[in-house]
């Protein structure tokens, strides 16, 4: 008595010896005894590689239809056949529905070496068909968070060939099945989902599968390397106007607006709040009196631009200039006059007087520049 063998693997020339030739592999049409008109097809996804954006996922694609009423391909009266796995160069004489990625830019099958293609025939007639490929499909950017955005990514699997009335798509009930080894430079996998929908094209009516994956972004790096070393690092240019020193308020001004992109693809504006101050410290020669905040147009040869202004209003701290500078000036001057009430016999005193004077004036003007700060920032 021959032992039963728990399943079965054979090539693509050993089918001709099992069944008859040509008759139930055609691939230019679907065998035409069903009791059901259109065959059910499952899909499956198994994505085991890296995803990213622009997006690239390497995944297992799983197509499970059924033909359970294809006299041609049962074999239930096999016990010793519990399954049938075929070579990949079958494939291309067994009726598939054609299922494609609709959105994908490049799509490959993997081949190491020969193309990873997986074929199984049940004995009730339901095929399983399972692709190793790599797609690489658009992923459609919304940077209204940036850098704390949640990015939307969909692939959608249809029937490229037949529509509803020759085939029905559906997810089983597992749906999408993750298993990503490592991660993404920029993102991480947040959630996915999938759905079922119908999509109606001129020829027909389609099903449609769909699989979301939303990816939200590693904010990290971007506080650390842009947003605090921007916060700690402005400098600006500010005119100065000296006419009323040493009591003058300085007028400071800082402009905003998107270098690369004008108002057909930015807007600017200020939020409610507008600017909010949390100065630690104080300056050395100033102290903020008030500021505003302003939007404007302006306009360059290549458009109009969206700026945003802030303006800032210092008022100059003028006691040390009264007391080191002022004072003693003044002093010095009246200090002076006296030798003008000194007798004219009295020439020595009125020259000793005069040219403490000027020396006292010279060492103020000398004091005055070197303690003068010249670049405020």
């Amino acid at each position: 008595m021959a032992r039963c063998l728990p399943n079965l693997t054979l090539s693509h020339r050993t089918i001709d010896d099992i069944w008859l030739p040509n008759v139930c592999f055609q691939n230019s049409k679907r065998t035409s005894v069903h009791e059901s008109p259109t065959p059910n097809i499952f899909l499956l996804i198994y994505p085991n590689g890296t995803i990213w954006v622009n997006y690239r996922v390497k995944d297992k694609l799983s197509e499970n239809y059924n033909l359970r009423n294809d006299l041609f391909i049962i074999f239930e009266g096999i016990k010793c056949l519990p399954n049938l796995t075929l070579s990949h160069r079958t494939i291309d004489d067994i009726w598939l529905p054609n299922v494609c990625f609709q959105n994908s830019k490049r799509t490959s099958v993997h081949e190491s070496p020969t193309p990873n293609i997986f074929l199984l025939i049940y004995p009730n007639g339901t095929i399983w068909v399972n692709y190793r490929v790599k797609v690489e499909a658009p992923c459609e950017l919304d940077m209204t968070s940036f850098p704390m955005d949640v990015q939307r990514c969909t692939m959608t699997f249809e029937s490229y060939s037949f529509n509803v009335g020759r085939v029905r798509l559906d997810w089983f009930e597992t749906g999408v099945i993750l298993d990503i080894q490592g991660k993404l430079p920029d993102f991480e996998l947040a959630r996915y989902t999938w759905q079922k929908q119908k999509f109606y094209y001129p020829a027909g009516q389609w099903d449609q599968l769909k699989a979301t994956f939303y990816f939200r972004r590693t904010y990290g790096y971007y506080i650390l390397q842009l947003y605090m070393p921007t916060y700690a690092s402005v400098e600006a240019p500010c005119e100065l106007d000296m006419t009323s020193f040493p009591m003058d308020v300085q007028r400071c001004t800082m402009t905003f607006e998107s270098y690369s992109f004008n108002v057909g693809r930015v807007r600017l504006d200020w939020f409610e709040t507008g600017v909010i101050l949390d100065i630690q410290g104080k300056l050395p020669d100033f102290e903020l009196a008030r500021y505003t905040w302003q939007k404007q147009k302006f306009y360059y040869p290549a458009g109009q631009w969206d700026q945003l202004k802030a303006t800032f209003y210092f008022r100059r701290t003028y006691g040390y200039y009264i007391l080191q500078l002022y004072m003693p000036t003044y002093a010095s001057v009246f200090i002076s006059w006296i030798a003008f009430w000194l007798d004219p016999k009295c020439l020595p005193g009125r020259i000793t007087l005069g040219v403490s004077s000027l020396m006292a004036l010279t060492f103020q003007v000398i004091c005055a520049k070197e303690n003068h700060t010249n670049n405020y920032h």
